[in-house]
């Protein structure tokens, strides 16, 4: 019976995502997205999908429940879980365009795999519940043994803070008190309360099970739509990016090298800042001396992020020709960078002067923020970051660009850039006829 139930529910689980799938293509703008194993799907648009793409920049938008009150009216709450009227909160994350596939990857995962655990939850459930019915001259120990194992199912659903948990944890927690309120019972009576209590134990499963699994399919197959869609828009960015590679090796070395300058002074910056390094001479000095010379540092190290005689007319429409592989090669130097650099220094005065702690807290955590942001910009565009991002858990249509992408990086950074330039070259024409493949059929 256990066995059937399960793959009843991986059944229902497939037939309620693509449920939301057609509902939701249906009703909004069509594109053509890619999936892992490379075959081309149908999604929708990103503006449909609530992502912003500038370049390798990505923006997503992700509804999530607002943390839930304390319940007092179970009813309620449930007839908001079903009629989808739940109070919502819009979170913003920001990220690369390569990162941002893996992260929308890695959050189906991790839907799947809380099925997996509530399967083996559900299993011990089943098989508790069904015990309680047959036995009709159920002992006050096996009641006890029930609600034990009752209390240790509760125990996971009240640290949970979606409603659907909260609920499923209500329900259990009316089941535990009715098996105990039977003990001191006889007769007709005990078998009946006993009767509700396993009622309870069932609703509450239909709560973790079917009705929860409804909830992460629409969620599953949505973020399906945005992985596929971005996966699109990255591939295209990738071949740009080749593209440079492969025309102009020597240009973008000096890129590298000038950015690689900068990426050792934002990782001493960090070091400094979270005190894994300077020790010594942080002990040597007070408070207003240490933050001196770290402000001091930044600034020092200033002219590494300013362009000398950078243009900033018509920056944006040169830097998106060279996004899309096309080189400019004018000898005028673009303005990348808007003013990131000065932030740090900014968040880090402020994280120095401010006297709550919380709030100390909060301008440290931005501070790092825009190092680890600063990183990304400084990395975002170049042979060894595109090469080890894509590697991660790659998708496996894209090993014949990475079979020729990585001994071109690892040539290109031992300055051999006539071997580089021959294997981006490589890598470009591979991926470039992965794009250019097989499109789906007009249904």
């Amino acid at each position: 019976m256990g066995r059937d139930r399960a793959e009843n529910r991986t059944q229902e689980f497939a037939r309620a995502q693509q449920r939301h799938e057609e509902a939701a293509k249906a009703k909004a703008a069509k594109m053509l997205g890619r999936d892992a194993q490379g075959k081309v799907v149908e999604t929708r648009s990103l503006k449909d999908l609530r992502i912003l793409v500038d370049k390798w920049y990505v923006r997503l938008r992700t509804k999530r429940e607002k943390a839930p009150e304390e319940i007092t009216d179970l009813k309620e709450v449930e007839a908001k879980i079903r009629d989808g009227t739940i109070p919502m909160r819009s979170v913003r994350s920001s990220t690369h365009i390569i990162l941002a596939v893996r992260q929308l990857v890695h959050i189906q995962e991790g839907y799947q795999k809380e099925i997996k655990r509530t399967e083996k939850a559900l299993k011990i459930i089943d098989k508790l519940n069904a015990a309680l019915v047959e036995n009709r001259n159920i002992t006050n120990e096996e009641l006890d043994e029930a609600t034990k194992r009752l209390k240790d199912f509760h125990g996971v659903l009240k640290r949970k803070r979606i409603r659907i948990k909260k609920v499923t944890a209500k329900k259990v927690e009316h089941a535990i008190a009715k098996l105990e309120e039977s003990k001191g019972m006889e007769g007709g009576d005990r078998a009946m309360n006993i009767s509700r209590g396993c009622a309870l134990v069932a609703a509450a499963r239909l709560w973790a099970g079917p009705k929860r699994d409804k909830v992460i399919a629409g969620i599953v197959a949505y973020d399906h739509e945005r992985e596929c869609a971005l996966r699109a828009y990255r591939d295209k960015w990738v071949l740009g990016q080749l593209s440079r590679f492969a025309e102009a090796p020597k240009e973008i070395f000096e890129y590298f090298v000038q950015d690689s300058q900068k990426l050792r002074v934002l990782e001493e910056i960090r070091r400094l800042f979270t005190g894994e390094a300077g020790r010594d001479m942080r002990e040597m000095t007070d408070a207003e001396g240490w933050k001196r010379f770290l402000l001091d540092y930044i600034v020092q190290n200033n002219a590494l992020f300013h362009i000398k005689d950078r243009i900033r007319e018509g920056a944006e429409q040169r830097v998106a020709l060279m996004e899309r592989g096309i080189h400019v090669n004018d000898g005028k130097k673009i303005d990348y960078l808007v003013g990131h650099y000065a932030w740090l220094y900014k968040y880090m005065r402020r994280y120095f002067e401010e006297g709550d702690a919380k709030k100390r807290a909060e301008w440290k955590k931005k501070t790092l923020d825009k190092i680890k942001f600063l990183k990304v910009f400084m990395n975002s565009n170049k042979p060894r970051f595109i090469c080890d991002e894509l590697s991660d858990n790659a998708d496996p249509y894209l090993a014949p660009v990475l079979e020729q992408l990585r001994p071109a990086v690892e040539a290109f950074e031992r300055t051999n850039l006539i071997t580089a330039k021959k294997h981006f070259e490589a890598a470009r024409d591979e991926l470039k006829a992965i794009l250019e493949g097989p499109r789906p059929e007009a249904a």
